[in-house]
């Protein structure tokens, strides 16, 4: 795999200036030292998961162009020594490279603003204890339905009664 960062070097804040335009080609400086940090984090996450990983820089438009932390992403087959290589079209190698930049993203997210990170990681646990909550008394309810001899009806039609 390669993670690209911007080749430009990072701008420097300027307090002095309310607001000045900036260059279409150079909206990225203001982020550049964010985008290099998630560049690292993803780096980290993917040699702990043996993906093998090269970090680099490059003048590409997109990356650029954003007024956002960002990174570029090339996933590529799985070179493994001495044995057959792992298509990028494999599922489980794709699953395994997606579970690993989430993994990352998350950790970096915690290094950008550990406020929200510690914040949301109580909402999410509600919500998913929420979720598994109503998928319980959904299950239990089509048991009862099922065990009274009742027959299943779909939603528009029981929405109706």
């Amino acid at each position: 795999m390669h993670v690209y960062t911007s080749n430009l070097q990072p701008a420097l804040p300027d307090d002095n200036v309310p607001f000045a335009p900036i260059p279409w080609d150079e909206a990225q400086a203001g982020f550049v030292s964010q985008s290099r940090r998630l560049a690292a984090d993803l780096n980290a996450a993917l040699a702990k998961d043996t993906i093998p990983v090269l970090t680099g820089q490059a003048p590409l438009r997109p990356l650029d162009n954003l007024m956002c932390p960002s990174v570029a992403i090339e996933i590529a087959p799985l070179l493994v020594s001495g044995g057959d290589s792992t298509a990028v079209t494999n599922a489980d190698y794709q699953q395994r490279v997606i579970a690993t930049i989430a993994a990352a993203l998350q950790t970096w997210r915690s290094h950008a603003d550990p406020d929200a990170a510690s914040m949301q990681a109580p909402q999410a646990t509600a919500q998913s204890r929420a979720i598994a909550a109503a998928d319980t008394a959904g299950l239990a309810a089509t048991r009862a339905r099922n065990s009274s001899g009742a027959t299943p009806q779909p939603a528009t039609q029981r929405g109706a009664q």
